[in-house]
């Protein structure tokens, strides 16, 4: 009975450690398909486009826009959730003929995003060309209860290209391209 316990809790341990990487991972996918959403809308429509945080909920049957704030948050709120969008005027709000290109709602349990960049603004901007206004710098996905497993990494240069960090050494812990391990905030 005693082997049948010991055996039965480093599976569970090793469940909930496979969870905790896979929310983590889920978490930097989602918001690689957001980052290359709004680059390619800027590239393709010819436009600016800003991705900021911003807190919004979900309304059944309402429009895209409906459940949009019209604003951009504050700063390193980006895991309240985020909103890409069209920007004609460079005011940073959606209004005239600014258009949402992709929400990314708040479903990152346990783990926080912050945003670390050149220029230290809230905000991205891609412009028509897919570069970012030089405003390259990282998003760091961080939980303190999920431990250094779970960090990640998405760095953006001042091209509007997109590179997510990997375990390249195998330790279980995310590196940048520099092999250095991701330290949280």
């Amino acid at each position: 009975m005693l082997i049948i316990s010991m055996l039965g809790g480093l599976a569970v341990a090793g469940y909930q450690s496979q969870l905790k990487t896979q929310r983590a991972d889920n978490a930097l996918t989602d918001f690689m398909v957001f980052l290359q959403s709004a680059r390619s809308a800027a590239i393709i429509q010819r436009t600016e486009v800003v991705l900021c945080p911003a807190a919004w909920t979900p309304s059944f049957g309402a429009t895209l826009a409906a459940n949009t704030a019209t604003h951009c948050g504050s700063s390193n709120t980006w895991d309240q959730g985020a909103v890409a969008f069209t920007d004609h005027n460079s005011d940073l709000q959606i209004n005239g003929q600014d258009e949402v290109i992709a929400l990314l709602p708040r479903n990152y349990a346990g783990i926080e995003v912050t945003w670390r960049a050149f220029r230290n603004r809230s905000y991205l901007r891609f412009n028509k060309n897919g570069l970012t206004d030089w405003q390259n710098g990282r998003f760091i996905f961080c939980s303190t209860s999920m431990g250094p497993e779970a960090t990640r990494q998405i760095t953006i240069n001042s091209a509007g290209r997109i590179y997510p960090s990997y375990d390249y050494d195998t330790d279980g812990v995310h590196e940048d391209s520099n092999g250095r391990s991701i330290i949280c905030p």
